[in-house]
């Protein structure tokens, strides 16, 4: 527990929610957390055999979910269409 500058105690709230995420999105999880992060400071996400979000409580849940979920559909498409964005330049560039 906390204390601010005249001493009274700050309750800090901790919550836990798993996240269910597909077997195939896996491979982008690292990329998508760091993303997450950077997006919202007060949340954190742990990787075991099951994706953890812990946050303060200040957010509602399933708007990190939903936001979490984002980032890791757009990391998966940024990785699937990567090629095709190289070949798109070089062809345009004439590389």
């Amino acid at each position: 527990m906390e204390r601010t500058e005249s001493s009274t105690p700050i309750q800090r709230v901790e919550r836990r929610t798993l996240i269910d995420v597909d077997e195939a999105h896996r491979p982008y999880l690292a990329a998508a957390i760091l993303r997450f992060n950077a997006a919202n400071a007060a949340a954190r996400v742990e990787v075991s055999k099951q994706i953890t979000l812990s946050d303060d409580g200040t957010s509602p849940i399933d708007t990190l979910i939903a936001n979490f979920h984002h980032c890791l559909y757009r990391e998966k498409i940024y990785s699937e269409t990567l090629p095709l964005r190289r070949a798109l330049i070089s062809g345009v560039l004439g590389r």
